[in-house]
């Protein structure tokens, strides 16, 4: 087995960027949540633009399941990791539950399709309506509707 050569830098880092300088970290916390709550109050979003890719997805998902499940997959990961951003972690919730069931499924069946069709509907109304947080009453009923596909599809659970 040969050796590892081990390469010593000829200056360290530190003496490239400096100690000090920058911004002081609260002010670039405070800025970061600014930014943050600009992106939560935008009613054009990224969010928006993959939901409106989720619903094509579903669109063509009714006629190609098969075919429409990199599209779907792709629309609700980016979903599950934006929504908490903008406010709406019901949403993210929910895509990750589509994400997760997309994943355990190379191929889906026209079974599935209720399944995903529940819950690419659930988010799109998350995203349309702006429920924030848990989603009040609304979110509610979200939830246990999800909780009976689930369970109707993939046993308790």
């Amino acid at each position: 087995m040969a050796k590892a050569d081990i390469v010593r830098p000829t200056k360290h880092i530190r003496e490239r960027v400096g100690r000090t300088g920058g911004v002081p970290l609260d002010q670039a916390l405070a800025k970061a949540n600014q930014v943050v709550a600009e992106l939560a109050g935008s009613e054009n979003t990224e969010l928006d633009q993959f939901g409106r890719l989720l619903r094509e997805a579903l669109a063509k998902a009714a006629t190609a399941p098969q075919a429409a499940r990199p599209a779907l997959f792709n629309a609700a990961h980016e979903i599950r990791g934006q929504a908490a951003t903008f406010g709406l972690p019901l949403a993210g919730e929910t895509a990750d539950a589509l994400c997760k069931f997309l994943d355990k499924r190379p191929q889906l069946d026209a079974g599935d399709l209720p399944f995903i069709t529940v819950h690419a509907q659930a988010i799109d109304a998350v995203i349309r309506q702006r429920l924030t947080g848990d989603g009040g009453v609304i979110g509610a009923e979200l939830q246990r509707l999800l909780a009976k596909a689930r369970e109707k599809r993939l046993g308790a659970g």
